[in-house]
């Protein structure tokens, strides 16, 4: 994959990331904690709010999984993985535990998170170790 083709991948996840469906779903996420909102009714407005921030972040994950050394810390460096893959794992574990969802749910995104992890230990990850410097580049609205 060129350098551009990655670029332009990035700007894609920002922009997802910054649609309103996707923070409106993080907004409800804040309020109301990805754990509760995994638990309630499948029809609920808020259990699919929760399954969009999860979907998104495994898609993500599905994109970037061909970036380079390179590229991946230019991805790490403006998308806090880590970070949202805390406040989202509750919500994963339960919603796997349910059976109602195949074995691979979320496990790009759960890769990713662990890649995410490992390349804080790295030197060009080393500002990113806290979730106070990962939520600098959170996009929380």
């Amino acid at each position: 994959m060129t350098d551009h083709e990655a670029l332009q991948i990035i700007m894609k996840v920002i922009d997802l990331r910054a649609s309103a469906p996707y923070q409106a779903a993080e907004a409800q996420r804040r309020r109301s904690g990805a754990a509760t909102m995994a638990r309630m009714d499948q029809d609920s407005i808020e259990h699919a709010a929760v399954r969009l921030l999860i979907g998104t972040w495994d898609r993500i994950a599905m994109f970037v999984q061909d970036f380079d050394e390179r590229q991946r810390n230019r991805f790490f460096r403006c998308n806090p993985v880590w970070l949202i893959w805390l406040t989202l794992e509750p919500a994963i574990r339960i919603i796997r535990e349910s059976g109602t969802v195949g074995p691979r749910f979320a496990r790009e995104f759960e890769e990713l998170a662990r890649r995410y992890q490992e390349w804080t230990r790295t030197p060009p990850g080393q500002e990113f170790r806290t979730e106070a410097e990962q939520a600098v580049c959170a996009l929380f609205a």
